[in-house]
């Protein structure tokens, strides 16, 4: 049997550089990295052709604006989720074989709820972030429903962290403010909200259990998964846990913050664990370890 070609966009971002590797592993798979060096997905004439010389069993869709910020307007997530979206998915229908859509969303799509969160709530996106999740998986659907070929995967993530992620995130701006206090020899630092809580999920565990989902014959044309560790954790958690690896003792002083309002929610993830009951995300403390060496 002959494998599958798998081509994935967003490459050499932070979640691509674990999820190549991850892949390349299973024999199963030909893998094609997509980063901006090979195509520019805002180019339809470029993905068309990339498309085409290619010819994907799989394209698992990666790339986008990832950070939740204030700072980032309305028009550019629709740029950076939506169009890049639809562009791929648009020069997708002129292939005549069976091809299945992957995108990666966000638990942002759910907004403020309350108690564990399953794959069939109604998404509440409460940010500009998470609207354009929301409009990028609507074409997602839109497109497995109209094309017979085409199945459409939706996963949604939880808070990714791991060695290498670029600052703007809690957990690598936390590794930057104690690397900073250690050199300085600080007696303290200042962080935003620490009450906020998130499913933490390394994003090296994320990518072998997206190999998991790449693997299983989906039948159905339109499938969303929640995709995160279990265990919900508080920044309140993190930092501790980051002190405790760092060894050190400081002062923290916490300030109210407009840039993420996101306070949290708990996804069940039962469904994917249901198709891969012995996957396992490694211990919170081993991530912030790796971290922490990496800084």
């Amino acid at each position: 049997m002959s494998s599958l070609k798998v081509m994935v966009t967003g490459a050499t971002g932070f979640l691509g550089s674990s999820v190549i590797p991850a892949l390349q592993k299973n024999s199963g798979f030909t893998v094609y990295p997509i980063g901006r060096k090979e195509c520019d997905l805002s180019l339809p004439q470029q993905v068309r052709q990339v498309i085409q010389t290619i010819q994907p069993d799989i394209v698992l869709h990666l790339a986008g604006l990832s950070k939740v910020s204030a700072a980032i307007s309305l028009e550019d997530y629709f740029l950076g989720n939506v169009c890049l979206t639809q562009n791929l998915l648009t020069e997708l229908q002129s292939l005549v074989k069976p091809i299945r859509f992957v995108l990666i969303s966000s638990v942002h799509i759910y907004g403020h709820q309350t108690g564990v969160v399953e794959e069939t709530a109604l998404p509440h996106p409460q940010s500009a972030y998470a609207f354009s999740k929301f409009l990028a998986e609507e074409a997602v659907k839109k497109s497995s429903k109209s094309f017979s070929h085409l199945r459409g995967t939706v996963v949604r993530l939880s808070s990714c962290l791991g060695p290498g992620q670029p600052k703007g995130f809690v957990a690598s701006d936390l590794s930057s403010k104690l690397k900073t206090a250690k050199t300085k020899s600080l007696p303290s630092i200042s962080t935003g909200p620490l009450n906020a809580f998130r499913q933490f999920s390394d994003q090296r565990d994320i990518a072998e259990a997206l190999s998991i989902l790449l693997r299983l014959d989906q039948s159905t044309p339109f499938e969303i998964f929640n995709l995160a560790n279990p265990e919900k954790k508080s920044v309140q958690e993190l930092l501790n846990t980051f002190l405790e690896v760092t060894h050190l003792k400081l002062a923290v002083s916490s300030e109210a913050t407009t840039h993420n309002p996101f306070n949290g929610l708990e996804m069940s993830t039962a469904k994917f664990h249901q198709l891969a009951p012995s996957f396992r995300f490694r211990p919170l403390r081993e991530t912030l370890q790796d971290i922490w060496k990496c800084s």
